[in-house]
């Protein structure tokens, strides 16, 4: 009875202490086939700085191989890194989010002007695909340190949901700007306080020591002197003295001179976001959001990329074709179709042609990387099965795809 009472406990205690779900999917980028809903996004497109990494690039992921990167600047429009979360926020709980930071070594130009990466949470997917600053009000802003950025670093904050609450959205926003801007003139008035206090203090121990050493009769002289001229001083300061509200350019960030222009990249790697339980956060437990494997499914790849109306495949293309051709080894018995599609701007029967180039394209490269042709099928259909609306750029961008469907396996 003792033993099954000790048993009870530990399972008890087991429960109740268990990592709760991350809901962030794909936190640490190692997941290539992701579900098509819960990719991350950048606005130049998909994975656009998602990189691969190993012992002879400049920086190698935290954990894993993958990592995901954005460029920022207070000078040009930025980039965002964008997600959809597992599950939407309760109202009034409060999240704790953390992630984990390296700075690149090729962009960090005056990178230690920069001092917060903005996390927005909100209701809406973005929609644009397009580099440019988001009007949108990060609920956290989480402080750089501000020592060496070139080792990885984590950086973590909590935050009240408002509830309903189902993308994050990482990145320079214009309120993480003007919060930088803020905090660098109140650095800035407050040091030259400092600058000030010190200078007095100084003139003061030069003053008290010069008349000391000078007989009765010229001190009196000296220190009588010494107070006309602190009158004058005073009365100087009286004049010169400003309202506050004579003073608010001298706190205005874009008008006061200390915002120097910077230009750098960040990657990101093992991301966390868990609801706070009894005043602390849980346990991070990572989530798997990959796409089923099976005969008869349709797995998108989004971060295949081709040269403008051509079917010439682009660098950044290599990470997802280089799973999907370790997928296609460690099943040697699958057989695929490689289908491409185009949005509706242009002429039918072009989009038609190009959109079997480009499948065509990627059976070459996989052929080319000793898969054999007999397991590779490819088809175009042009504009046909768009899966957004063609009315808007960010939905023709996400028509113009590259998919592959299992045939067996």
């Amino acid at each position: 009875m003792r033993i099954f009472g000790l048993f009870l406990m530990l399972v008890l205690y087991c429960c109740l202490h268990s990592g709760a779900q991350n809901l962030i999917p794909n936190a640490g980028f190692e997941e290539i086939f992701t579900r098509s809903e819960l990719q991350w996004v950048q606005p130049q497109g998909p994975f656009y700085h998602y990189e691969e990494t190993n012992m002879s690039t400049a920086h190698k992921a935290l954990k894993g191989r993958y990592v995901n990167g954005i460029c920022m600047y207070n000078n040009e429009p930025n980039e965002y890194l964008h997600v959809k979360l597992l599950e939407p926020l309760a109202a009034g709980q409060i999240y704790h989010l953390e992630l984990s930071a390296i700075l690149m070594l090729a962009k960090c130009f005056k990178a230690e002007e920069q001092r917060f990466i903005g996390v927005h949470f909100g209701d809406k997917r973005l929609n644009t695909h397009l580099p440019g600053d988001l009007g949108l009000k990060p609920q956290v802003n989480l402080e750089l340190p501000p020592g060496n950025r070139f080792q990885w670093f984590q950086m973590a904050d909590t935050f009240r949901a408002m509830g309903g609450e189902q993308y994050m959205t990482l990145g320079y926003f214009p309120g993480t700007q003007l919060l930088e801007s803020m905090v660098k003139a109140q650095d800035a008035f407050f040091e030259e306080l400092d600058r000030n206090a010190e200078a007095r203090e100084k003139a003061n121990e030069r003053t008290d020591m010069a008349y000391l050493y000078m007989p009765p009769d010229e001190q009196k002289k000296y220190l009588k002197e010494q107070k006309k001229k602190k009158k004058k001083v005073s009365e100087s300061n009286s004049n010169h003295y400003r309202k506050p509200e004579d003073r608010k350019s001298d706190l205005d960030p874009f008008q006061s001179g200390l915002q120097a222009f910077f230009s750098v990249r960040y990657y990101f790697d093992e991301f966390c976001l868990t609801p706070f339980q009894d005043g602390s956060p849980v346990e991070c437990n990572p989530t798997v959001a990959t796409e089923e494997i099976a005969e008869g499914r349709t797995i998108n790849l989004r971060n295949v990329f081709f040269d403008l109306d051509k079917a010439n495949l682009l660098d950044e293309s290599v990470i997802q074709l280089k799973a999907l051709k370790n997928l296609l080894e460690d099943n040697p018995a699958m057989r695929i179709e490689i289908r491409g599609y185009t949005d509706s701007q242009g002429d039918n029967q072009y989009n038609l042609t190009l959109s079997r180039q480009r499948a065509a394209a990627v059976v070459e490269w996989l052929v080319n990387q000793g898969i054999s042709a007999g397991r590779l099928q490819s088809a175009g259909f042009g504009e046909a099965d768009p899966v957004e609306t063609n009315e808007t750029e960010a939905g023709r961008a996400l028509n113009r795809r590259v998919t592959f469907y299992i045939l067996s396996m």
